[in-house]
């Protein structure tokens, strides 16, 4: 029963050392002199990215295709270690027209088509990798379709 009373009297003790301790307010003020940064320093970017995955960086190109020009290819945007992933590909023609993607990696070429319609919206999920191109074209049997591809490049170990 003595352990039993050491114990609690050693308890009560260190309550009341914690309670007799004063409690410290702390208060921040920013002044016009030292505000919150909320713009990139000169000579910096303010980007977007993801938090959880800071390697991906989020991309979007718009374009019209037509009949005299039915064929679009541009360079990935992705450079060498990195890869550009088609996430999501958007159309809105002026007749019923068939839109195709192309992308190459190191497997090999891929062709992607998408339904015959005025408008189609389609979550994708296509690979471009580094210094190459991607190829949009479109059967325009009308006169135009707009086009709006996006997603993200990321880095990857070349090894």
């Amino acid at each position: 029963m003595s352990n039993f009373k050491a114990l609690a009297a050693v308890v009560v003790l260190i309550a009341c050392t914690m309670l007799g301790q004063a409690q410290t307010k702390v208060v921040v003020t920013n002044t016009g002199t030292n505000p919150v940064p909320i713009a990139p320093a000169a000579g910096s970017e303010m980007g977007v990215s993801d938090v959880q995955n800071p390697a991906l960086n989020p991309f979007q190109k718009n374009f019209t295709i037509s009949g005299t020009t039915p064929t679009l290819t541009f360079s990935s945007p992705a450079t060498s270690g990195e890869r550009f992933v088609i996430e999501f590909v958007s159309a809105k023609c002026s007749d019923k027209d068939v839109v195709s993607v192309s992308t190459e990696i190191a497997a090999g070429t891929g062709k992607y088509y998408f339904p015959a319609g005025n408008a189609f919206s389609q979550q994708t999920r296509f690979y471009s990798d580094g210094e190459t191109s991607i190829t949009v074209k479109a059967t325009v049997s009308g006169n135009t379709c707009n086009v709006s591809v996006s997603g993200y490049i990321f880095k990857f170990a070349v090894g």
